[in-house]
């Protein structure tokens, strides 16, 4: 689940069967978990900013265009992948996704700079 308008990225994984309001959507995948965890990290938020336009809400908001979400670059994780991702803390997530993902020091640097 994620919400339309928001000032960072905020996805989150539900299996309790919670119901969503206007502005909140959701993802189903066989990945749930590893999207989850993918989507909410520096890099992806950096990523979404970056790559798409007129996503801008003032001066700290910006709007998940589902059109845009999905054109987003998420690698099919493997088995260790996603395993190790939905099983760390939340803050080594950005860490392991940068290592998923092969970024370099000066990439790491750059992102976390950016946001």
């Amino acid at each position: 689940m994620y919400p339309e308008t928001t000032q960072g990225a905020y996805f989150a994984f539900d299996d309790k069967g919670i119901f969503i309001d206007k502005t909140c959507f959701m993802l189903i995948s066989n990945y749930a978990k590893y999207l989850q965890f993918t989507l909410s990290s520096k890099l992806f938020e950096f990523a979404y900013k970056k790559i798409f336009s007129s996503i801008e809400l003032g001066q700290n908001g910006y709007q998940y265009n589902k059109h845009a979400l999905v054109k987003l670059p998420v690698k099919i994780p493997n088995k260790k992948e996603q395993t190790e991702l939905e099983e760390i803390s939340n803050s080594e997530i950005d860490k392991k996704v940068y290592e998923i993902y092969g970024l370099t020091p000066a990439e790491i640097e750059f992102t976390e700079n950016a946001n």
